[in-house]
């Protein structure tokens, strides 16, 4: 029985080929006369540009709540799409209490309110499909809320309920806390996830910027349901919340839901919370003098974990769209970036191989670039980055690069317009920044206004700045890269 079905089958597929085939259908009809013989060159290629206009908003201070709405009417969509930001994130962790901010804000929306229990709150969530999520950043958090429109009443309620009224219940904040601690530990066991994290520590060296957003395995001992509950009032005094609707609703009912979500969220004596940011303490001295930091593992890798840069710039810098060309030709462009294609493209040393920027709003940010390479070929990857930045330094990189990178970011501008909510939180993000919103809409020019020798001269002047190196490594390997650097007159620190 079972041979007359596969018989019959194949039958079926055969009749279906000829059938096609009798048809015309060619499924990779590829016409290879077409197909030059000479070499694609991609710097050649050209793309007619997008259409795209600039989506309107208004901008209504919420009189009596220190705070901001941002509105924008959206008839095209079944949506109500809600962002409430808060200036306020990890850097204001108290010491002894790092991720303080992160799980405040967990409990808040996951803890249930005085009406709900976590339980209910989540069926709630689940019967009316509506989306409440968070997000902390280093100087910021956001909250957001998706709802169909049908049910947006009773997700603006339990949002209010959630902000004015939360229970922060303890069993919730103790899984959570469970869970990050279990997540830390996992995280001490994968190199390219750790390395990163110490890297930070080294090029910033300080406290306050440096530690985990969620906080470290010491800290979460030290905070409980108390400790979170003072942290919620302390959040209420900031005031200068940007609240950003978007849907298929009027400005008076935007004005009213933002009123009704606030309710009592805001108390009036502010603290003065940017305080925090002046009080910056520095990790270590150590790391002021020295160049390259070599963890040594003793989990028997055969791989060499590689971190490298140097401090950047911030937010508000006049800089900060000439950078982002500059960082992306050097290693952001995937494989027409120029550490990928000599780490991994001309050599092997690597998978995968990049170079960005990291920017903050009240101090200077980092550039990291990183690869893990095979502790046999290390000195090979260590000697190639070094070379690039060296001929960075003197020569710079072609008109082509340039242009490309110019013409790639150009063309990226339509889709940050995509949609009014992605616009209009750019929008809100900027101002957070020190940044002139009325930048967004001039970016075609500023990008267009580069000349090659300008964007050549900011490449050549930022790898002028003397590369650090965080490396982890394994025994048998950690005097070949210690003999590497100190011939070259770099300084070490061995971490055992």
């Amino acid at each position: 029985m079972l041979s007359r079905l596969k018989m019959f089958l194949l039958f079926l597929i055969v009749f279906w080929a000829f059938s096609l085939s009798a048809l015309g259908y060619k499924p990779y009809n590829i016409n290879t006369n077409s197909i030059s013989s000479k070499k694609l060159n991609v710097y050649h290629l050209k793309f007619p540009p997008l259409n795209y206009s600039i989506p309107k908003y208004s901008k209504i201070p919420l009189i009596g709540k220190n705070s901001t709405l941002y509105y924008a009417k959206d008839e095209n969509t079944k949506l109500l799409k809600i962002k409430i930001y808060f200036p306020i994130g990890s850097i204001y962790d108290r010491e002894g209490y790092y991720g303080e901010i992160y799980l405040t804000l967990y409990s808040l929306l996951n803890g249930g309110t005085k009406k709900f229990t976590p339980n209910q709150v989540d069926s709630i969530l689940d019967f009316y499909g509506i989306n409440i999520s968070f997000n902390v950043y280093n100087e910021y958090s956001v909250i957001y809320m998706d709802v169909v429109d049908d049910y947006k009443d009773i997700a603006t309620d339990l949002l209010k309920d959630l902000l004015n009224f939360p229970r922060f219940d303890s069993t919730i904040i103790e899984i959570k806390k469970r869970t990050i601690y279990a997540a830390l530990r996992r995280e001490e066991e994968e190199p390219n996830s750790f390395i990163s994290y110490k890297y930070k520590e080294f090029i910033l060296n300080n406290k306050i910027y440096s530690h985990r957003i969620v906080g470290d395995t010491n800290s979460l001992k030290n905070i409980n349901q108390e400790v979170i509950k003072k942290n919620y009032e302390r959040i209420r005094k900031i005031g200068n919340f940007k609240i950003v609707i978007v849907g298929n609703i009027s400005k008076f009912n935007a004005i009213k839901t933002s009123y009704k979500i606030l309710s009592n969220f805001y108390k009036k004596n502010t603290w003065h919370h940017t305080d925090r940011v002046l009080r910056l303490e520095k990790i270590s001295d150590v790391y002021d003098s020295v160049d390259v930091v070599i963890l040594v593992s003793n989990k028997g890798y055969n791989q060499t974990f590689i971190r490298f840069g140097f401090r950047g710039i911030k937010y508000n810098s006049k800089d900060y769209y000439l950078n982002n060309i500059s960082t992306y030709i050097i290693g952001g462009g995937g494989f027409s970036s120029i550490i990928l294609d000599e780490l991994r493209v001309k050599r092997g040393l690597t998978y995968a191989a990049g170079f960005y920027h990291k920017p903050y709003i009240y101090i200077k940010g980092y550039y990291l670039g990183y690869c893990q390479t095979q502790n046999k070929r290390s000195i090979e990857a260590l000697e190639t980055i070094i070379n690039v930045f060296n001929r960075l330094k003197k020569y710079g990189v072609s008109k082509d690069k340039i242009d490309l990178s110019k013409e790639t970011f150009i063309n990226q501008i339509p889709f940050l317009y995509a949609s009014k909510m992605d616009y209009i939180s750019l929008v809100v993000k900027y101002e957070i920044q020190n940044r002139d919103p009325r930048l967004l809409e001039k970016l075609p020019e500023i990008y267009g206004s580069f000349s090659y020798e300008k964007v050549n001269n900011y490449i050549k002047n930022i790898s002028s700045n003397r590369l650090k190196f965080f490396i982890i490594t394994s025994k048998d390997n950690v005097d070949n890269i210690k003999n590497f650097f100190e011939n070259k007159g770099y300084k070490i620190i061995i971490v055992q």
